[in-house]
């Protein structure tokens, strides 16, 4: 059994959106076992490169997952996140670091994607393992100054 540590502050960022009519929700992750062992860094930094548009994103979620983008109500399913960010231009994700915990079970990501139109986004991406493969839990991305 691994052991566990004291949950640390690591990101403290949001986004502005209008207001809600019901409070977001917290997702609730509790997995059934503890994965099997893997290489949690090199496999966070794996599943950012495959999230390229809004299909792959959906696809990618973890049930509860929460995606956050500037000036939007928070989508909380993957219908939502279908309906909203299906004509998000397909992009880039360069991830610029990966922490994964002693458990190997919750990881963030963070790092800059890039849009085909040149258009960057800074991103966090919070991951967990329920079963062996990372799932997207929160993704939060706001936009780049656009270079003069």
């Amino acid at each position: 059994m691994v052991q566990v540590g004291a949950w640390k502050v690591a990101f403290d960022c949001g986004v502005s959106h209008p207001a809600l009519a019901e409070p977001a929700t917290w997702g609730s992750f509790l997995p059934a076992a503890p994965p099997p062992a893997c290489d949690a860094v090199a496999a966070l930094k794996t599943a950012d490169q495959r999230l390229t548009d809004g299909r792959s994103l959906a696809q990618s979620l973890a049930f509860g997952a929460t995606v956050y983008r500037r000036s939007a109500a928070p989508l909380e399913s993957r219908a939502a996140v279908m309906d909203k960010l299906a004509d998000e231009p397909a992009r880039r994700f360069e991830p610029q670091g990966a922490v994964a915990s002693k458990a190997q079970d919750l990881g963030y990501t963070w790092g800059l994607a890039t849009a085909g139109d040149g258009g960057q986004v800074s991103y966090l991406h919070v991951w967990v393992r329920p079963g062996g493969s990372w799932k997207l839990l929160y993704d939060l991305e706001l936009p780049m100054p656009k270079k003069p």
